[in-house]
């Protein structure tokens, strides 16, 4: 049975003016004198003095910004890099202790959220070794406000805030500060994903932990007096204290579940509140939901997110993370659980998770991935995206490669579309045509939207047919039935989704039995893409005459992939791949 480690997150909890508030919090009420006092820059944002290293509480910590910077550091800066990929957003990080192999795994995980979000204005992160970390690691997040968002007063994570207004409101200040623990003998730093079973996975605590500084993060607790509480509070109070974080707005019990969006949300003071039993109850129901449009369309869902929820309310843990249950280990969105186990990896956030950034006020993009295309030579494609959303306009772009990543030019393939952007109102659909004369063209698409959509090619084979291929499913691991007789065969089309080449491992197998000869390895450039059949990948198998499967398994990295069957002169179909657990 493997070790589960919860990860720790230790938040910064602010007022907008003068000192802070928690004596109102009977859970922090000892620690409270620990606190010292903010001062403002302006009306709107908090100069984050924090604790020092001396005064971390274990309940709260944190650490004096002056503190960090009386020590030896290095910044890195992701616009000094020259990296692959689109890169959406600058981070810049401070490092202080780090050996270089933790300064690059580090790096690695920043690079995963900087190809995810958009922003303007640089991340600034303060990365440190310390003996007082408990756990693997500790993040601790600066909040501002009040601000109003879709209506409501709310506190908003640092970063996020600078990115709403355009600038950094506090120059000098980072916005996440990460403390990472002295005895790292238990941390694996490799890049590859392949954790040994008695090592911690570093990429993915730091991935994690960075999801809880750009804002999935819950300020309810469950004090010792048995009620529930939320928010924060200004000084002086304003006549709606106390104030929620921006994603507490989002959190709703199961009796409320709508999925029009109108359940009220527990920040709601018209159904909880806070310093209420009422409110204890849910927290500890095991039955709360993050409601969104965004999340649950990710997620595939007719209900809302289940969140982490347990019947003991767990202070560093509960709300903040999705469900365990809900989400276990291997799937595509078990980052943001609570826990992680020895052995376990898992380099990207979710679409969940960044989805939830999205509701948050993030500008992220969405991307599908169609594996395979194919114009001229009597062969016709149509890229067709769709915007699912009633009320919400999106904008896009369309990226068209050949097999070996190269940027192919989308005017000349698809006529019809004059430039890659497009922008979509809702509930409205774009067709890219691309006609069946001329040489043949084949590879794959990227769609890149601020907002998830559907998409689709529509191919038309002359003398086979038409046949619709949806996007191909993100994973590092996948399984299809495959087959081939004389006149039809099974193939895979594979593209690479990351800015890195990658190896992938292909096996063939029959009745759960290898297959002689079944064994093939590829490398796929940064986004390329293989589209082979099976007697093409296996030509030294036996496949004359064969039923069965095909594993496709990443060495390091993802792809997306879509099964492809082929009745020459008759038919062709796709076939949908399994995510292997």
């Amino acid at each position: 049975m493997k070790q589960s480690y919860h990860f720790l997150v230790f938040f910064l909890l602010l007022s907008s003016i003068g000192e802070i508030r928690a004596e109102k919090l009977p859970l922090l009420k000892a620690t409270s004198e620990r606190w010292n006092v903010m001062s403002l820059t302006d009306e709107s944002r908090i100069v984050c003095q924090s604790l020092s290293r001396e005064q971390a509480s274990p309940l709260v910590g944190g650490y004096r910004s002056e503190w960090f910077r009386s020590r030896p550091f290095e910044t890195w800066k992701s616009s000094d890099e020259k990296v692959q990929g689109a890169i959406q957003s600058e981070w810049v990080v401070n490092f202080s202790g780090f050996s270089p192999e933790a300064k690059t795994a580090f790096l690695h995980a920043v690079l995963v959220w900087a190809d995810l979000i958009s922003s303007n204005v640089p991340i600034v992160i303060d990365a440190f070794v310390d003996d007082s970390a408990s756990g693997a690691a500790v993040v601790s997040i600066s909040f501002t406000g009040p601000w109003i968002l879709s209506g409501e007063d709310v506190f908003l994570p640092a970063a996020l805030t600078d990115h709403i207004i355009g600038y950094d409101a506090e120059p000098g200040q980072p916005d996440i500060v990460v403390a990472v623990r002295r005895d790292q003998s238990e941390f694996y730093f490799g890049l590859d994903g392949a954790t040994p079973a008695n090592k911690l996975d570093f990429v993915s605590i730091i991935v994690h932990e960075l999801a809880h500084g750009l804002g999935i993060s819950s300020s309810y607790v469950v004090g010792g007096d048995g009620k529930g509480y939320y928010g924060y509070e200004t000084d002086p109070p304003s006549p709606d204290q106390p104030l929620p974080l921006v994603f507490d707005t989002f959190v709703c019990d199961a009796r409320e579940i709508a999925l029009t969006g109108d359940a009220p949300a527990l920040s709601d003071k018209q159904s909880f509140q806070s310093g209420s039993v009422e409110l204890a109850a849910a927290l500890t129901s095991d039955q709360l939901y993050f409601l969104g449009p965004i999340s649950a369309i990710l997620s595939g869902r007719v209900v809302p997110i289940p969140l982490y929820a347990p019947r003991s309310f767990s202070w560093v843990s509960s709300v903040s993370h999705l469900d365990e249950i809900a989400f276990p280990p291997g799937g595509i969105d078990s980052l943001m659980t609570p826990g992680i186990s020895l052995g376990e990896s898992n380099h990207h956030p979710g679409p969940i998770a960044v989805g939830i950034l999205a509701e948050l006020g993030w500008t992220v993009y969405f991307e599908k991935h169609l594996p395979q295309f194919g114009v001229g030579a009597g062969v016709a494609s149509d890229i067709v995206i769709t915007n699912p959303y009633t009320n919400r306009t999106l904008s896009g772009d369309i990226y068209v490669f050949d097999p070996v990543g190269q940027l192919l030019d989308t005017a000349v393939l698809f006529p019809n579309l004059t430039t890659t952007a497009f922008n979509l109102e809702p509930l409205a659909s774009v067709t890219l045509r691309g006609p069946s004369t001329g040489p043949l063209n084949t590879g794959s698409v990227k769609v890149a939207t601020t907002l998830p959509v559907s998409g689709m090619i529509r191919f038309d084979l002359q003398g086979t047919g038409v046949a619709g291929v949806g996007h191909g499913e993100v994973a590092d691991w996948v399984i299809l039935p495959v087959r081939r007789s004389e006149a039809l065969s099974t193939g895979v089309a594979i593209r690479n989704v990351g800015a890195s080449a990658i190896d992938v491992d292909l096996s063939l197998a029959n009745a759960g039995e290898r297959v002689p000869n079944g064994v093939a390895t590829r490398q796929i450039p940064a986004n390329g893409r293989i589209a082979e059949f099976i007697q093409e990948l296996f030509p030294a198998a036996s496949t004359a005459d064969f039923t069965g499967t095909l594993e496709v398994r990443a060495r390091a990295g993802r792809f997306a992939a879509i099964g492809l069957e082929l009745e020459v002169g008759k038919r062709f179909t796709t076939l949908p791949v399994t995510l292997v657990r």
